[in-house]
């Protein structure tokens, strides 16, 4: 990847195919842009910067061809502030979709036919979208009737992890695109963080613990949904420095893990954080397996 770029953030369309990232020049403290990315040929290319603004919290639809994001004035009281939308295939500028000086978060997601958003923090409560405007120029919204807390779509659109503001008790929601959700299924073992697993059929998770496992569980539909006993998704338990981002997540099928690393940087002793791509992961579990039981011997 191109150097000296600080990344802060990623996340993986939902076919796996690419990704969007904060990111930052040099080292600066604030104004981190907007770039993208195909994960089989890494080339980060920015898409959406703002002299003055810092953009974070990007969200990719399921293609990537549209990202989202928060794009803030820290320091002052800009009109051009807010939640903003890019077409990565249109070549246009990106539009100020929601004007907000709260900072508006797109934390939610795309739904699977990339017509909505889910989005928070403009105002009071959550609400999706239209990802295009009607023949008036004005986006619909559908307000979303769920708790406070963190939530995100499953890249099928069909779920909502949700995430209270205080506490790990994750549960995932069914969600029907009229704003309502449906029942519930409680996430095992009470994990500190979970990102949605890319999937070509199905839904899961893969979850850190407190105490930095790793573990996954399949979502199984039914007339109550409810989740697969955990199963290991390390073999071993990472370094310190690996895995620690909030902000990891993972890409298609098991082929790739996109992780931040912290490493450090030795003319200024800063940690700045990197992108890793790990090709065909699973077999690299397998190995880390076999290593970590010879050494046991």
């Amino acid at each position: 990847m191109q150097d000296r770029l600080e990344i802060a953030y990623v996340k993986v369309s939902g076919d796996g195919k690419m990704f969007a990232a904060a990111v930052k020049k040099g080292y600066v403290e604030l104004g981190h842009e907007i770039w993208v990315s195909e994960m089989d040929a890494p080339a980060l290319r920015r898409v959406g910067a703002f002299a003055g603004l810092d953009c974070d919290f990007a969200q990719i639809s399921y293609t990537g061809r549209y990202v989202a994001a928060s794009c803030v004035d820290w320091f002052g009281d800009r009109e051009d502030e807010g939640l903003y939308l890019w077409d990565t295939d249109g070549g246009k500028e990106g539009e100020l979709i929601l004007a907000s000086n709260a900072g508006c978060m797109p934390n939610g997601g795309f739904t699977r036919d990339e017509r909505w958003l889910l989005a928070k923090g403009c105002e009071p409560g959550r609400f999706l979208i239209a990802v295009q405007p009607g023949s008036d120029g004005v986006r619909d919204r559908v307000p979303v009737d769920l708790p406070k807390g963190f939530a995100e779509l499953s890249p099928d659109g069909r779920w909502v992890l949700h995430t209270p503001t205080a506490g790990n008790r994750k549960v995932v929601l069914r969600f029907h695109e009229d704003g309502s959700v449906g029942e519930a299924a409680r996430v095992p073992s009470d994990p500190s963080l979970c990102w949605w697993q890319k999937r070509s059929e199905g839904n899961g998770l893969v979850c850190r613990t407190e105490d930095d496992r790793y573990f996954q569980v399949d979502l199984i539909e039914g007339p109550v949904a409810r989740f697969s006993n955990p199963r290991p998704y390390l073999a071993n338990k990472p370094d310190e420095t690996e895995f620690r981002s909030r902000w990891n997540d993972t890409a298609s099928d098991g082929r790739y893990l996109a992780m931040i690393l912290r490493a450090e940087e030795a003319k200024t002793k800063r940690r700045l954080p990197e992108i890793e791509v790990v090709l065909n992961w699973t077999e690299h579990l397998k190995r880390e397996l076999a290593e970590s039981e010879s050494a046991d011997r």
